[in-house]
């Protein structure tokens, strides 16, 4: 029987008899246990020691979830998305990553890098009156020491003022273009009368 035993051990052809073992660990392995477990002959003496596998590693597996208005379902996003969100509605961005170190997570619009929402943690970010200039396209980056990873995704934001007056300014321009149409139509009527 092999003395040393673990998840980070593969089935592979490899002879773990020996009291030395060498192995890949990947990012699955890291936090498991590997054992060596020990029986001196004739004496029915057993020992064991066992490690805890710290494996680092760059950050993998980034997602993006969102939660929308009103909505409590959350939703997942994959790198390329486009979500469309009323104006005036809240947003909220959540970005996850695995990664060893913690990996450390930032979102940008364009350029500029976007505060996170500090109630809410790292890699959230809430925009609770979404207006047309959050529109565009937003990153979020999961970086550590040995790498970096980025995904994003298309804001559209809709207006639902469409077809509705904006103002006063609108309210007044469209009063007098009505006072106009209704003052040449009644030209019109007088002429044609004449």
């Amino acid at each position: 029987m092999s003395p040393w035993t673990g998840t980070a051990l593969r089935a592979h052809s490899e002879d773990y008899n020996s009291s030395v073992v060498t192995l890949s660990p990947g990012p699955q392995d890291h936090g498991t246990h590997l054992i060596c477990r020990v029986t001196l002959p004739n004496t029915g003496v057993t020992t064991e020691k066992s490690i805890r596998l710290n494996v680092s590693y760059a950050p993998q597996n980034l997602t993006i979830s969102f939660l929308r208005g009103n909505l409590t379902e959350l939703k997942y996003l994959r790198n390329g998305s486009s979500i469309q969100v009323r104006e005036g509605d809240s947003l909220r961005l959540i970005c996850v990553a695995n990664g060893n170190p913690l990996a450390a997570l930032s979102w940008t619009r364009g350029r500029p890098a976007l505060s996170p929402s500090q109630p809410s943690g790292p890699g959230v970010l809430e925009l609770p009156r979404v207006q047309r200039e959050d529109e565009g396209e937003l990153t979020c980056r999961a970086r550590n020491p040995l790498g970096s990873l980025r995904v994003s995704l298309s804001l559209s934001v809709q207006s639902d003022r469409h077809g509705k007056p904006r103002g006063v300014a609108d309210v007044v321009l469209v009063a007098l273009v009505s006072t106009v149409i209704k003052i040449l139509l009644l030209g019109l009527c007088l002429t044609v009368s004449l």
